[in-house]
């Protein structure tokens, strides 16, 4: 009778570990394909650094006397004299050039007068994730979630109705030449050492006073995802693209191989 149970309990285990090699592959298979709430193919805006850019009109979220971050993802594809990211014309984030590449550079105006902050040279085309904050009694300056530079000053932003525009910000030859992605601005200081940036697009928080995605793909409007109705209109015909500094979302499932099951007594170890 013994040696009966233990057949028919061997037996039981051999159908369980069959049964696993059937449902495992299928487990694993149905999460790679579970839904992407991103969109298939991330889109950008190119900008020609001729005329091209977006404007954003004037808004009481976006002026921001002290507490700021201004943050964007961008790919620089040339650099001539000093152009801008993004900017209010009072608070700004751009590149100038240096040598055969770039530099980054984050100032503001204060008391009439600007005070920046720049970081070394960078080389062309390549995505990079740029970020200036400004504390009150601090400025400092990331570049791949690096502080660059930093500098303690005081006082506050001066404040303006010009736009907020992005691919410029002045409107006079400051025009950025380049793909620019997920534009940020934040009134608060979201860096103060070094970190990670975030490899998906931005989430809105109580915080975000002004956030482009630029993921449209079309058309002459871009949705501001802050909740404060900001939003962008091309200028001069910025370029959509299909690129973004982020990667596609994976919707191959995985091929499960070289199954095996082993230890088949009172337990079973399945390796693929």
């Amino acid at each position: 009778m013994r040696s009966g149970g233990t057949q028919r309990l061997f037996g039981r285990h051999v159908r369980l570990a069959l049964a696993l090699l059937l449902v495992i592959p299928m487990l694993v298979a149905g999460r790679a394909l579970a839904p992407d709430t991103r969109a298939a193919t991330p889109s950008a805006l190119r900008f020609d650094g001729v005329g091209s850019y977006v404007k954003v009109n004037d808004s009481p979220s976006l002026r921001i006397p002290v507490n700021l971050t201004i943050e964007a993802w961008v790919k620089p594809e040339g650099v001539t004299g000093h152009q801008h990211i993004a900017g209010k014309n009072r608070y700004e984030i751009g590149i100038e050039p240096s040598g055969d590449g770039f530099l980054v550079v984050f100032h503001f105006k204060s008391d009439n007068r600007w005070k920046t902050v720049v970081s070394g040279r960078y080389p062309l085309n390549a995505w990079y994730h740029v970020a200036g904050a400004y504390d009150g009694s601090n400025m400092r300056l990331w570049v791949n979630g690096q502080r660059v530079a930093s500098r303690e000053i005081t006082g506050t932003i001066d404040q303006t109705d010009n736009p907020f525009r992005i691919g410029s910000a002045n409107a006079a030859d400051d025009y950025f030449d380049g793909v620019i992605d997920e534009v940020r601005v934040s009134n608060t200081v979201r860096y103060t050492s070094n970190f990670v940036p975030a490899q998906e697009p931005f989430v809105p928080d109580a915080f975000t006073a002004g956030l482009w995605h630029l993921d449209e793909g079309a058309g002459t409007a871009v949705e501001d995802a802050s909740g404060n109705g900001n939003t962008g209109k091309l200028q001069n015909g910025p370029e959509w693209v299909s690129e973004s500094p982020f990667q596609g979302p994976d919707l191959v499932a995985p091929k499960i191989s070289d199954v095996q099951a082993t230890n088949l007594s009172t337990s079973a170890t399945i390796t693929w």
